[in-house]
């Protein structure tokens, strides 16, 4: 993600993808379990206190008579502690009590570092055949099809003549193999360019060094939404892995693809998530999580997937002191002009889109998306060969004909913003034109582009120019269906009722739009707006 990241910094970048709550994350949680992959070598643990300082947490060394030797966690260093300063040694410990003593940050970034720092993969020649070569290297190795395995020849060592020290072996690279099949063992290859050595079974093969690039992801509660413990975790997992010189994925890229699949309403805790969004960022693993609320605390529970395989590699889970969230209705800034007024008649149990890594529950979205800085989303815009109707957030509902609701928009426009379209009906814009098939909307124009114009428009009938909002500002539209009827209310800067309002009455949207069925009436957002907030009600 990123080597250097101030907490307010990262909250406005993942705007996007977290609805804000308030959970105080502390060092000293309580009950934390760690899986590790079989991969990666047990070490005993311990935990040393002294009269001076401690307790000193991590991997034991040495321990001697008189001196115990350990990594530590914290530090991050090796440390060598007298005995006889000691007030109490615990050998072994459980990874639990480490995490619960060091904390998960330290434990995770160690972790990570001994992947990084792990030497390829090496085997040997099992078998050869005339089309074929086979390697005691399979899927527990690591091996993937179409990697690229180095074969090298152990030709004995090279020995100092004087004093019979091995000062180095004598070990060629004779030929380069493509792997072509894999199984849990044992592996396929084929040969690549010409041989000029004849291969041997026992030849040595070594798996390319693979550089480790990590994407770290804040934990999320289950509906998506993030926490400030989530976001400060995030980032001390993102400093201690810099500092320790592995890669984390740039939070530019990371951004981008995140918005992506808030769009497909992805949850990140999913293995195969997970592995789309390491492909998508270069990541060759993924960091994500989701903290589980419980009476009076939470868990927050991490997990290390690996990109190629999906395979989860580390799974922590430490239990989290909680208190309660703040409502999703209000942004956290009142000075935000995307803020929805708590206040105000429409403040309560609004949908601040771009807080959550999911769209609301009744929306969805067939379009890439993107993160205003002040909040909110819009489109990126459509590609010269997309379908014009894929370009939308629309209600998963899309039998509306026969229901009633209360649906409201909160609206607003960037300076490259030109017209949003809100409406009822398909919403499949027609190519090459400014109109969408059997469908009721309002081209809401932006002050900058067409004076702020509100048109009524139909895919029947030419549209009709309700009013102007030529201020800037966060707008409200609100559709209330009732039987037929279909009332479209524009709210300038969503102040409540006021002299500058005005709404329009369609009597009979049945007969105005002949062609609405019980499988293609929907409420859908598009255009080219920033969408700050969204309600929706039914009605009896």
């Amino acid at each position: 993600m990123f080597s250097s990241i101030a907490a307010s910094s990262f909250r406005r970048t993942a705007a996007l993808l977290f609805l804000c709550s308030w959970i105080v994350l502390t060092q000293n949680s309580a009950a934390a379990l760690i899986t590790i992959n079989a991969v990666d070598e047990e070490a005993t643990l311990v935990r040393v206190q002294t009269k001076s300082g401690g307790p000193y947490v991590g991997e034991l060394i040495a321990d001697k008579p008189d001196v115990i030797e350990l990594f530590d966690f914290v530090s991050n260093k090796t440390v060598s502690v007298q005995k006889v300063s000691a007030t109490r040694i615990e050998n072994p410990i459980s990874l639990d009590d480490a995490v619960r003593s060091a904390g998960i940050v330290p434990v995770l970034g160690r972790k990570l570092s001994l992947m990084s720092s792990r030497a390829p993969a090496k085997g040997k020649i099992a078998k050869i055949s005339p089309q074929l070569i086979y390697l005691n290297l399979g899927e527990s190795s690591g091996v993937d099809v179409g990697q690229k395995v180095q074969v090298y020849r152990n030709e004995g060592d090279i020995v100092d003549p004087d004093t019979g020290k091995v000062l180095a072996a004598e070990r060629p690279k004779i030929a380069e193999l493509e792997i072509t099949e894999v199984s849990e063992n044992v592996s396929k290859a084929k040969l690549l360019g010409d041989l000029e050595v004849k291969l041997q079974v026992g030849d040595e093969v070594e798996l390319p060094q693979s550089r480790l690039v990590v994407a770290v992801c804040p934990p999320s509660s289950d509906d998506g939404s993030v926490d400030d413990a989530g976001i400060s975790l995030a980032e001390e997992l993102t400093t201690a892995l810099v500092q320790r010189k592995i890669s984390v994925v740039e939070r530019s890229a990371l951004e981008t693809v995140l918005a992506e699949l808030l769009a497909q309403n992805t949850v990140l805790f999913d293995e195969d998530s997970a592995q789309k969004l390491g492909k998508l960022t270069g990541a060759t693993m993924v960091l994500t999580g989701k903290v589980v609320a419980e009476k009076s605390s939470a868990k927050v529970h991490l997990r290390l997937v690996d990109v190629s395989s999906g395979e989860i590699l580390i799974a922590v889970s430490s239990t989290i002191k909680a208190t309660p969230r703040i409502s999703s209705a209000n942004t956290g800034d009142p000075n935000s002009k995307s803020s929805v007024k708590a206040g105000s008649s429409t403040g309560k149990d609004f949908d601040i889109l771009g807080k959550t890594r999911l769209m609301p529950s009744y929306l969805t979205a067939t379009a890439a998306l993107e993160k205003v800085t002040d909040g909110g989303l819009r489109f990126q815009g459509v590609r010269k060969n997309d379908d014009y109707s894929n370009n939308l957030i629309m209600t998963k509902d899309r039998n509306l004909l026969d229901r009633n609701f209360v649906f409201e928009v909160l609206v607003t426009f960037q300076p490259n913003d030109g017209i949003a379209h809100i409406g009822f009906g398909t919403g499949r814009q027609e190519p090459g034109a400014n109109r969408r098939e059997n469908s009721t909307f309002l081209r809401f124009h932006s002050p900058d582009f067409g004076e702020g114009k509100v048109e009524l428009a139909t895919s029947e009938k030419a549209s009709v120019v309700m009013g102007t909002v030529a201020q800037k500002g966060v707008h409200r539209v609100c559709f209330t269906k009732e039987g037929d009827s279909l009332t479209i209310l524009v709210d300038p800067e969503n102040d409540g009722p006021s002299d500058d309002d005005f709404e329009t009455v369609i009597s009979n949207v049945r007969e105005q739009l002949p062609s609405l069925t019980s499988k293609n009436a929907q409420l859908f957002l598009g255009g080219t707006a920033t969408y700050t907030a969204t309600r929706l009600k039914f009605m009896k």
